[in-house]
């Protein structure tokens, strides 16, 4: 029997699940970027993929740490949340290194960070080829490597090798190995988790005529620039907003600013981070209720599944200028 993962914890989206009328198991609303009309889901049949955190060896065997480390780590933060839910809870100092390390980790276990992972290295990689192409001493070197090296095709030539480089999304497909976009994923947990602990933590409480959702990428890392902003990245600015929502009724806000350490959030306050949540989700959007504001909310952002998570052309750049650093 195939191995089920939770990439979004199934504890945490039975905080999201309610009884049914008919009285069976709680579910979870589940709206999709890619339907028109949400489903009830139970959380074990939610947020999984098979394998997922499942690592094959050089000798064939399957590695499940990744696995036991999560569910570990899982173990001991939902007590914090649990609690966390009562009317009066604040966090506590003890308590913040805990959820910081589980924050930080979802946010890079989820699909949209592999995503994220996969265009990131796939753009690096193009960036450098075509610069590669441009470049004439290293493209000759490397071409008479490969002549020495790898006998190339009969007839194939020195330029159709270059061409082959600048052009080399539309003759090759390119795709990461799933335990390096895993590993690219959860090497970002180890970046953030510093950058969580400086920050202002903030138990907000919804007002009795609305809730929270959340969405298979639940750490939402929210920067504002002026009419635009930036989603899913930046957590080191010093603008950055996180949201987490805990339950429908409570969301964990963190930003730089001094602030309160529990708060009753205002309706617009949750309205925006439903908006920002139903945003940066990759796909999924979940919610303990169905509602046709909450399905209109997610399909307004179904065109992000088009949007592309990297910006090629900035990735470009930095190459150029760091080349340019060395030349100096």
């Amino acid at each position: 029997m195939e191995k089920r993962h939770h990439y979004v914890p199934r504890f945490y989206l039975s905080y999201f699940a309610a009884p049914t009328h008919s009285g069976g198991p709680p579910v979870v609303w589940v709206y999709d970027k890619d339907r028109r009309e949400p489903r009830a889901q139970q959380p074990k049949d939610t947020a999984v993929i098979g394998r997922l955190y499942t690592i094959q060896t050089t000798d064939g065997d399957k590695e499940l740490t990744i696995e036991q480390i999560l569910a570990n780590l899982e173990s001991r933060v939902k007590p914090i949340l649990d609690r966390w839910q009562k009317p009066q809870a604040k966090p506590e100092a003890r308590e913040i290194p805990i959820i910081a390390d589980f924050l930080s980790t979802l946010h890079g276990r989820v699909p949209r960070a592999m995503e994220m992972a996969e265009e990131l290295g796939r753009a690096f990689l193009l960036a450098k080829l075509k610069h590669l192409a441009q470049d004439p001493e290293p493209l000759k070197q490397l071409w008479e490597d490969m002549r020495r090296n790898r006998r190339p095709p009969e007839g194939f030539t020195f330029e159709m090798f270059r061409e082959s480089l600048m052009e080399f999304e539309q003759r090759f497909k390119l795709s990461l190995n799933p335990t390096v976009r895993m590993g690219l994923g959860l090497l970002q947990a180890k970046r953030m988790f510093p950058e969580l602990l400086e920050m202002t933590w903030c138990l907000c409480r919804a007002p009795s005529d609305s809730f929270f959702i959340t969405s298979d990428a639940p750490v939402n890392v929210f920067v504002p620039r002026g009419p635009k902003a930036l989603f899913g990245a930046g957590y080191g600015l010093e603008a950055v907003e996180i949201g987490f929502a805990v339950s429908p009724q409570v969301c964990l806000y963190l930003r730089r600013r001094q602030g309160q350490l529990r708060r009753r959030a205002s309706r617009a306050f949750v309205t925006e981070m439903n908006r920002r949540t139903a945003c940066m989700a990759e796909r999924f959007v979940f919610s303990h209720l169905k509602s046709r504001a909450t399905n209109t909310l997610v399909t307004s952002f179904s065109f992000t599944r088009e949007l592309p998570k990297v910006n090629r052309e900035d990735i470009e750049r930095r190459m150029r200028a760091r080349d340019k650093v060395g030349e100096a």
